[in-house]
């Protein structure tokens, strides 16, 4: 998965900051504009050192056990 536009250093460091404040990251994503899609990678550190979260996915072994499902 590749992201569709690239999230700020600066906006990360503010999603994780917010997110120790307390607030949500419904309204962190309201707050600075951005999906709460990005707000949960940003959380997750998928964005860190400019990364793609294909790898990012990788490295935190979501793909390990994946089949795909068929009916």
């Amino acid at each position: 998965m590749m992201p569709r536009y690239k999230v700020t250093e600066e906006k990360v460091k503010e999603v994780k900051r917010l997110n120790k404040m307390g607030l949500s990251q419904r309204n962190v994503a309201r707050r600075l504009n951005i999906s709460q899609y990005s707000v949960w990678h940003a959380l997750r550190g998928s964005y860190d050192k400019d990364q793609n979260l294909n790898s990012a996915f990788r490295k935190a072994g979501f793909f390990e056990n994946y089949r795909p499902v068929t009916i």
